[in-house]
């Protein structure tokens, strides 16, 4: 089976390389079309947002994006391809549960394991063999620190991570998803549940965390796609309306119908 590797890191370019092409995607749900004929460009070192009305089809984008959304009873891609790095993730050989730890996807409601905090951060990374017995701390303090978590935490690393507050929760989410070295961040709608104070830290983080991955974020949250993002995917009735620099979608849109949902006159 083909398993993703993480490749050498480029220099960031003003017109970065795509990380994941999408062609001709059409995905179902209990035989219901749910994506039809999707293909757009994700590109490198970038954040992307997902934006559209509910129900358009951005989560389950963005769970194709990684080979979740085949975890979902009913749910099928129907024909088209997603790549990423250049590899078509849905070829024969392809190992689904290595684009899964290699494509990280964060969740809109926050999870804790039933385990200590330190516990949670390394759950993937000793699985994945990514991180020895011995060294358990100092790994996952490298990644705690990446999320400006660790001092928050330092003292409590052995206490239930069920104890964290919402937002504390959803970055030690984000850590726990690090751990594991992916190649990409996936986000879906990950400040939904989270008060305007943890949503800032969270939108700090991925503006951060850009410079290494790109990043994909399902939001409804016009507010903050015009924030963090650098690149907009728009879609309605499950299918992708227009896609472009942020700039250009939320000052010249060339949908009517993207500039009516964008200023708020419709939604």
């Amino acid at each position: 089976m083909i398993a993703l590797e993480r490749a050498s890191e480029p220099e960031q370019a003003p017109n970065p390389p795509a990380a994941f092409e999408v062609e001709r995607l059409t995905t179902a749900y209990r035989g219901r079309p749910a994506l039809h004929d999707i293909s757009c460009a994700i590109p490198d070192r970038r954040v992307t947002a997902i934006i559209g009305p509910s129900g358009c089809g951005k989560s389950t984008l963005v769970r194709a994006l990684n080979r979740t959304l085949e975890l979902t009873s009913g749910a099928t891609r129907v024909s088209g391809s997603v790549s990423f790095g250049g590899l078509d993730l849905y070829a024969p050989g392809v190992d689904p549960r290595a684009a899964r730890r290699s494509l990280g996807l964060i969740h809109q409601q926050p999870v804790a394991f039933p385990m200590s905090i330190l516990e949670n951060v390394l759950f993937g990374a000793l699985f994945h063999g990514l991180c020895k017995k011995a060294d358990r701390e100092s790994y996952a303090r490298v990644f705690l620190e990446q999320v400006n978590l660790w001092e928050e935490v330092k003292d409590r690393l052995h206490e239930r991570a069920s104890r964290l507050s919402g937002g504390q929760l959803q970055r030690l989410c984000l850590v726990r998803a690090l751990a594991n070295r992916p190649r990409a961040i996936l986000m879906d709608e990950p400040c939904s549940a989270l008060d305007p104070f943890s949503t800032r830290h969270i939108e700090e983080q991925i503006l951060a965390l850009r410079e290494s991955y790109p990043i994909v974020v399902v939001t409804h949250d016009i507010g903050q796609a015009r924030r963090i993002s650098d690149h907009v995917l728009f879609m309605m009735d499950g299918r992708l309306v227009e896609a472009g620099p942020s700039r250009q979608i939320f000052e010249r849109p060339r949908s009517r119908l993207v500039g009516d949902f964008v200023s708020g006159r419709c939604g």
